[in-house]
């Protein structure tokens, strides 16, 4: 699946500098930048402004797309 605005993504956030030992955010996609580059909103600390960022594809994973439903929601629990 492509990724798309609404997204929600988990993205690396920092390289620890050590090959796989990055640290990982909850984000949101707002846009395409490229082929494969997004840009993605995300809240580094409770009561912080949301900042943004751009992350190639390749450190991007998503989690729920924008037109699925949210698995705790009483929606996606009638359909079960």
């Amino acid at each position: 699946q492509e990724l798309q605005s609404g997204d929600v993504v988990l993205f690396t956030f920092q390289d620890a500098g050590t090959p796989r030992m990055w640290t990982w955010k909850l984000g949101v996609v707002i846009r395409q930048k490229s082929r494969s580059t997004f840009e993605i909103r995300y809240v580094n600390s409770a009561g912080a402004q949301p900042r943004l960022l751009s992350r190639d594809l390749r450190h991007i994973c998503l989690i729920l797309g924008a037109d699925e439903i949210p698995p705790m929601s009483n929606r996606f629990m009638n359909k079960l």
